[in-house]
């Protein structure tokens, strides 16, 4: 097993996006893989509808992510619920990673800020 390589000071967050991302496999796998690499994550965070939230509700509740339910009013609303929390969190604290668990290359922006 490799030691846990987060050199910086800071929480390391895991944002899900539930839409995309929904099978529980690949949920805790995404979170074994970011501790493996970068150590505890105390920030887990899924959005998503009500629907695909709950599909994942196990999963999320045994890794204790918390569920950030979105009401699906228009396209893209849950990944911009998702880029809004990443930038707060990221100017509210000093984060040493952000990963972020989707399907979708709509994130591409947020990443490369």
């Amino acid at each position: 097993m490799n030691a846990a390589r987060n050199t910086h000071n800071g929480p390391v967050a895991l944002l899900l996006d539930a839409d995309n991302l929904s099978s529980p496999e690949l949920v805790a796998q995404a979170l074994h893989l970011l501790q493996q690499s970068d150590g505890p994550v105390s920030i887990r965070r899924a959005y998503g509808s009500a629907e695909n939230l709950k599909g994942l509700a196990p999963v999320l509740r045994e890794l204790a992510v918390r569920p950030c339910v979105n009401l699906p009013l228009a396209k893209n609303t849950t990944d911009m619920m998702l880029a809004v929390d990443a930038m707060d969190l990221c100017a509210q604290q000093q984060l040493a990673v952000v990963a972020i668990g989707t399907g979708d290359a709509d994130f591409a922006p947020l990443v490369l800020r």
